[in-house]
């Protein structure tokens, strides 16, 4: 199962046949533009990614409003015309930034699949809090809530490559489950809905506002072990 913690061709050469008395030379030979080389695309790369990890430690230390591009750029030598070319203005910049964290955040759906269910969603329940309570996780959600009234496209953005592919990727796997007779479910989205709050929901704000206590380790796995208890204890078929 891939999914990604948010979801966000070539076109085909069409010819025509020409003889040789119209066109006695025909010379065919492939070129590689040396603006699209495989070393020039791996050094833009290279200087992309370099770019997105040291605006997002500035964003995070500083927040939004915070950081400039000038001051990007007194870390990263250069020129702004280099971050300009690569994300057009700064909220390009902290748009690439997001969509880099959301593809990190999903590398792993499910970080164990063994054919047993409870191990799999426990699994998943601890993996998605470390995840969701992560520091830098909280960091940048309060910085995409700061800037939502002024630029909507941010919040959106986040959720899109943040909450939306957990709920995918749990939302897919109860519905297999479900349709190999592992699990009795009769409203899947309900019930994708009601994991995730229990897990989620008593914490977020407090974390949000920065008056939750630390939580351990070992009391995320706790809490994720006995979600787990009570939901298969609700549609798990052999109980």
């Amino acid at each position: 199962m891939t999914a990604t913690w948010l979801k966000f061709g070539e076109d085909d050469a069409v010819g025509q046949d020409v003889s040789p008395q119209q066109n006695p030379i025909v010379s065919v030979k492939p070129s590689v533009s040396s603006k699209n080389s495989p070393k020039r695309q791996s050094r833009a790369k290279a200087k992309r990614d370099e770019i997105i990890k040291i605006a997002r430690q500035q964003f995070l230390k500083n927040g939004f409003d915070g950081t400039s591009v000038d001051s990007i750029v007194e870390i990263l030598g250069g020129s702004k015309s280099t971050i300009y070319s690569h994300f057009g203005n700064k909220e390009g910049l902290f748009a690439a930034v997001i969509r880099n964290f959301g593809r990190a955040s999903n590398s792993l759906d499910f970080p164990i699949r063994n054919g047993r269910i409870r191990d799999e969603l426990t699994a998943f329940a601890l993996d998605r809090q470390r995840r969701v309570f992560s520091d830098i996780n909280i960091n940048i959600m309060r910085i995409v809530i700061a800037e939502a009234a002024r630029q909507p496209g941010i919040a959106e953005l986040y959720f899109r490559n943040a909450p939306e592919p957990t709920y995918a990727a749990l939302h897919e796997y109860l519905q297999q489950a479900t349709t190999s007779g592992d699990l009795k479910i009769d409203d899947v989205g309900a019930a994708t809905e009601e994991f995730l709050g229990g897990l989620l929901q008593h914490n977020i704000l407090a974390s949000l506002f920065g008056v939750a206590e630390k939580t351990s380790d070992q009391e995320m796995a706790e809490r994720a072990a006995h979600l787990t208890d009570r939901f298969l204890a609700r549609f798990a078929t052999d109980k």
